[in-house]
């Protein structure tokens, strides 16, 4: 849609990126050269924006990481979606508000916070991937942990060579430095967490905390450092794919739970309908996806399969080097079974089976593996079947 303009029925509608002016988007035309909310809120505060635009000059990725706490996109989202909860406590309101940290250039306000001696790793932590994953992953991977050996690589937009920024643009030459890059994202987790405490503190001050729903989640989730990648949300693996998703009912068991199972997205969409009483019957025809009310009700299990697609990324974004760029083109399909199996497919690339029960931190590809063979085969055909349901024309490999 639209980056800057309401839109989708929104009655109001605040914008944080101006990246239309330097980057192909949706934006109309006529609006291309307007500037974000964000934009006029860093200009009234005396900030001059740094990066050439089509439209002049904005605030550049780097640039906007070095600002302190309460200037910075976390805080003044924050700050917008608590007020309009304290303007609008009468009639029944919809709200969706999109952080943008943690985010390269990993760089913020609370870089000192965590420890990096302290941060957790897993066992695939700076690990080349084998040589039977994907050749787009491991020359990924290369791209960064050949550049980690020499101290060539430094840390930028979408991992793509840094401007001079000081801050924002630091080395990834050892352990310890990738270890500090993880611990500054944590703090953009954090920096993230208290703008998402402010929407909450004002559903509390207003006495709306009691009658209203509140979802968390995530469109990606990032590498940093595992599998030597980075600022990666193009593959399906659990770090990257596997995002959280938290759902406060207050009519609702008031006692936190944890839900076992997969879930997708699409589900989001029919459960916010039947918890505000739309019936069955009245759904969008439309709408993908199936309501989980009695899986949060505790009337039903997650034990459907959870498709995942990724189609041909977009040349605009750098990601390392020309052959990476072509290989990036190619397009994936995924199944995750009630049974912790995953599945990838791709018409170009090696394809992947994990199991993630015994292998939760996907180091072992037994797409090949003889005795998976009848396996691969059945979640295969229940990827075709999806790809039927939702008309996607994608041709499979053969298996």
């Amino acid at each position: 849609g639209n980056d800057l303009v309401r839109q989708h029925g929104f009655d109001e509608w605040v914008a944080t990126e101006d990246e239309h002016e330097s980057n192909p988007t949706h934006t109309r035309r006529e609006d291309r050269f307007r500037h974000s909310e964000y934009f006029e809120f860093l200009t009234s505060h005396g900030y001059v924006p740094h990066e050439r635009t089509d439209g002049g000059y904005a605030f550049s990725q780097q640039q906007r990481s070095m600002l302190p706490e309460e200037h910075t996109m976390s805080t003044f989202l924050g700050d917008n979606v608590a007020d309009f909860i304290r303007r609008n406590t009468a009639e029944p309101w919809l709200m969706c508000a999109m952080f943008f940290e943690p985010h390269p250039p990993y760089n913020g306000p609370f870089n000192d916070m965590y420890d990096p001696d302290e941060v957790p790793v897993g066992p695939n932590f700076l690990r080349m991937p084998d040589r039977n994953t994907p050749l787009w992953h491991r020359r990924r991977a290369a791209h960064h942990l050949e550049a980690h050996a020499s101290d060539r690589f430094r840390v930028s937009d979408e991992t793509s060579p840094a401007l001079d920024v000081g801050a924002a643009s630091r080395p990834l030459a050892t352990e310890s430095d990738w270890r500090a890059l993880r611990a500054r994202y944590l703090g953009l987790v954090t920096l993230m967490d208290r703008g998402v405490g402010k929407v909450l503190d004002a559903l509390e001050e207003t006495g709306q905390a009691d009658r209203t729903v509140v979802v968390f989640t995530s469109d990606h989730g990032d590498g940093v450092g595992d599998r030597g990648m980075l600022g990666t949300k193009r593959a399906f693996y659990e770090e990257i794919a596997g995002v959280p998703l938290l759902i406060r009912v207050p009519w609702m068991n008031r006692s936190q739970k944890r839900i076992s199972g997969s879930i997708g997205h699409v589900d989001i969409g029919p459960t916010l309908l039947e918890l505000m009483g739309t019936p069955a019957s009245d759904m969008p025809e439309h709408l993908q996806g199936a309501s989980r009310v009695n899986v949060l009700e505790d009337r039903a299990e997650l034990c459907d399969d959870v498709f995942m697609q990724w189609y041909e990324h977009s040349p605009t974004v750098p990601l390392g080097d020309d052959d990476i760029e072509r290989m990036s083109q190619v397009s994936w399909r995924s199944v995750v079974t009630s049974d912790r199996w995953k599945l990838n497919l791709s018409p170009g690339d090696q394809c992947e089976l994990y199991d993630l029960t015994a292998d939760p931190y996907e180091m072992r590809n037994r797409f090949d593996d003889p005795e998976c063979r009848d396996r691969v085969r059945d979640m295969t055909a229940r990827i075709r079947i999806w790809q039927r349901a939702v008309n996607d024309e994608l041709v499979l490999p053969a298996v």
